[in-house]
Order: structure tokens, then sequence, then C-alpha cells
């Protein structure tokens, strides 16, 4: 299997969440707020899995 299969759920999941952000408050600045919120816990994770 590729990994894209492996991270398709997770984007679809931010991507209600961030069209989600957008469509309560009208703003694109919560939905890029919401966006990387979102991607911040993908740094340390791969630094931990030795990705560089």
């Amino acid at each position: 299997m590729s990994s894209v299969n492996n991270v398709f759920p997770a984007a679809v999941v931010a991507g209600l969440a961030t069209a989600e952000a957008f469509r309560r408050s009208g703003s694109v600045w919560t939905a890029v707020i919401v966006h990387v919120v979102f991607n911040l816990p993908t740094i340390p994770v791969m630094v931990a899995a030795g990705m560089d």
C-alpha cells in the first residue's frame, strides 16, 4: 500500500475542520490557524522517526 493511503483520512479530517472554522468565523485567518495547529505535531513526529 502507498503511504498516501495512510495520510488520506487525517487530511480529510484536517480539511473538514479547516472548512468548518472558516464557515463559522468567516475569516480565512481562523482556518489558517486551525491548519497550523493540525500540522505542528508532524514536526516532532518526523524528528522522532528519524526523517530529515
